[in-house]
């Protein structure tokens, strides 16, 4: 299972630097989050607060069932 250091880095005042592609299947349909990007709180990306969202599962320590990774080294 992927850990949340596999897909992210955590910055400062609640920023996330994403270093691999992945997706959320949220309600609202999927969300692909991409590498390169820096998701701060309170900033919405397609209706969800990314860096919120990150928050929540570091504090629970684990990712949520609807979150995808595509794992670079599975080819």
């Amino acid at each position: 299972m992927p850990q949340i250091s596999d897909c992210f880095v955590r910055l400062k005042d609640g920023e996330w630097f994403c270093r691999a592609p992945c997706t959320i299947d949220a309600p609202t349909g999927r969300v692909n989050l991409t590498p390169g990007v820096v998701y701060r709180r309170g900033r919405l990306f397609m209706g969800l607060d990314i860096a919120a969202l990150l928050e929540e599962w570091l504090a629970m320590g684990r990712l949520p069932p609807n979150f995808v990774w595509a794992d670079p080294a599975a080819g």
